[in-house]
């Protein structure tokens, strides 16, 4: 231990001299460095000045009268060879700082995805900001440049700072763009919004890309604070554009997009909509308001759904809007659930939707969650009548299907997974090897065939994934609507209470089932998770079924449920309340 202690001073003393030695070469190295490239800035030209300068005169050399004497020659070849020189290496210095800009534009592009070009300007920008004022540059970055692009009264100027901002809302950064741009003037804003009135032809990019940078502030705005706005965003939903194809887009990594100016302006309404505020101002807007609920209530509805996926996407967008102002609190909500119920023809496509199978249409899923959260408004706000009631008894069975069935979820799987492993267009039209010898281009095919397959295994890996999380909402989905409406004292009466669904709303309470296992081929089963939520449904509508059922009902259903489940259910935590069962029949209580 002493020996220890003796050596560790050493060592650090060691090692701090390394450091120390370290140091000094890099300063001395860094010094002589800066030291040439001083002088050779400075002196070089005072050297060729000086030069030029002595042999303008033409008499070197000469003494005596004897002109052989004179060294002209040498005295020009001097001046040249420095000439020369000073050229040469203000050429050098100039390479080596492009070779450092693109060097920097490649390696920043390739690493975060951001465009060449935009990465040029800022490092251009951030210069000239640095040589004017090396402090400024401490809060300056590509959100701050782009969001200052915005101010400038040049289009071209302006409509880079938007490319900029779109960007990185692209590359997952739009919270810090949102935070800057909220705090930033609110003329900044105004200036976005009225933007998207704009109608040149020319401007058509400019208005797409304020639409997509209000679309991620909208969540944040009161309209209130910025008068013509629902004007501005009601010319984004033209009528005119309704049945347009949309035009597709391309993103810096590749990946399409949609340029259509439909879509933003429908995500705008419903970020809009969070507030409740802005719900009235949306709603007492009936002109904006008609283009929200018309792709909804179209005659055309179904057919447009069932022949294109990009219809899909609008009606998914009209319907998130009309849920958000259904749900609004107060009068809005009332007035605006009245509104969808005396429309025949929008209630009359929800339905439909609802009703569709998921094998004939799987891009039907996400409608289908939009149409549960309307039809759920619509049974639990709307006055009670014949037509309601078998329209509520409709929606409660098919939301118990959903929520408890399973063979709609392996239909669903099975079609999307078959969709996913079917070969693209690219993926077919592989472009021919050059021959370099069969030995060598049965390696190179080998090397290519084997990386192709990791990626077409990664992408189906990734895709089934999101189509697990799809099937899984779209139950979470069905199990919330039914919550809600068993809490409701009139739509309760609507539910069958089959032995058979409690049955199986009671399995979904054991712990030991995590999750619903899909059979989607002979050596492919898939696992959807039953999630927390689910089973905090599941609690309600039990709780909410052993207030209106009878208890023998329940109690036939507890008896022949396994002993195991009966000694889970007894200690599941639904958040704010447990679930016990007393006498036979499910009772809540308070933690």
């Amino acid at each position: 231990c002493r020996c220890e202690l003796n050596q560790l001073p050493m060592r650090q003393w060691s090692k701090k001299q390394i450091q120390n030695v370290v140091s000094f070469l890099i300063f001395i190295t860094l010094s002589v460095r800066s030291d040439l490239v001083a002088v050779l800035a400075v002196s070089a030209p005072l050297v060729s000045m000086k030069l030029s300068s002595r042999a303008i005169r033409q008499d070197h050399g000469i003494a005596d009268g004897e002109a052989f004497k004179a060294n002209m020659k040498r005295a020009l070849n001097l001046f040249y060879g420095a000439a020369f020189a000073h050229g040469a290496i203000s050429a050098l210095w100039m390479t080596a700082q492009a070779g450092a800009n693109t060097w920097i534009e490649v390696i920043v592009s390739d690493q975060h995805g951001f465009s060449p070009k935009v990465i040029r300007a800022y490092l251009r920008k951030t210069k000239d900001m640095c040589l004017k004022n090396k402090t400024s540059a401490t809060s300056w970055n590509l959100i701050t440049y782009g969001a200052g692009l915005l101010d400038s009264s040049l289009p071209e100027e302006y409509a880079a700072g938007g490319r900029v901002l779109t960007m990185l809302i692209d590359k997952d950064v739009p919270l810090q763009v949102r935070r800057l741009l909220i705090r930033s003037p609110r003329q900044r804003i105004q200036k976005l919004i009225g933007t998207l009135a704009w109608r040149s032809p020319a401007d058509q990019e400019m208005i797409w890309l304020a639409a997509r940078i209000v679309e991620h502030l909208a969540s944040d705005l009161n309209l209130a604070h910025f008068p013509g706005a629902l004007e501005c965003i009601s010319s984004l939903l033209n009528h005119k554009i309704l049945h347009l194809p949309f035009v597709p887009g391309q993103r810096e990594d590749g990946e399409g997009i949609d340029k259509d100016l439909l879509l933003p302006g429908l995500r705008i309404l419903e970020n809009l909509a969070h507030d409740t505020t802005n719900c009235t101002l949306i709603y007492n807007s009936k002109g904006l308001l008609s283009k929200i609920v018309a792709p909804v209530s179209s005659n055309e509805f179904v057919e447009d759904i069932k022949s294109s996926a990009a219809w899909n996407k609008v009606a998914d967008g009209s319907l998130k809007v009309v849920s958000r102002l259904m749900g609004s609190s107060g009068r809005t909500g009332k007035n605006m659930c009245r509104l969808i119920a005396n429309n025949r023809n929008a209630v009359k496509n929800l339905e439909v939707v609802l009703e569709m199978d998921i094998k004939s249409n799987s891009g039907i899923i996400e409608l289908q969650m939009r149409a549960i959260e309307v039809l759920t408004q619509l049974a639990l706000h709307h006055p009670a009548s014949a037509s309601f009631m078998m329209r509520r008894e409709k929606l409660i069975e098919r939301a118990l299907h959903i929520f408890l069935a399973a063979d709609w979820m392996e239909d669903y799987l099975k079609d999307e997974k078959k969709k996913i492993e079917k070969p693209t267009l690219s993926q077919k039209n592989t472009s021919p090897i050059p021959s370099m010898g069969r030995c060598i281009d049965n390696l190179i095919k080998k090397v290519k065939e084997k990386r192709a397959k990791q990626a077409r295994e990664t992408r189906v890996e990734k895709k089934m994934k999101e189509v697990q999380k799809t099937a899984s909402r779209l139950k979470e989905k069905a199990g919330e609507a039914l919550a809600m409406l068993s809490s409701d004292s009139e739509a309760i009466k609507s539910f069958t209470g089959c032995d058979d669904d409690i049955h199986r709303l009671t399995e979904l309470l054991d712990c030991n089932i995590k999750s619903i296992k899909c059979k989607i081929s002979t050596a492919d089963t898939v696992e959807i998770d039953i999630n927390t939520d689910c089973r905090i449904s599941v609690g309600v509508i039990l709780k909410n079924l052993s207030n209106y059922v009878k208890a023998p009902t329940l109690r036939k259903v507890w008896l022949t449920t396994p002993t195991p489940t009966r000694q889970k259910f007894s200690a599941i935590n639904f958040c704010k309340n447990k679930c016990t069962w007393k006498g036979g029949c499910l009772s809540f209580y308070h933690i």
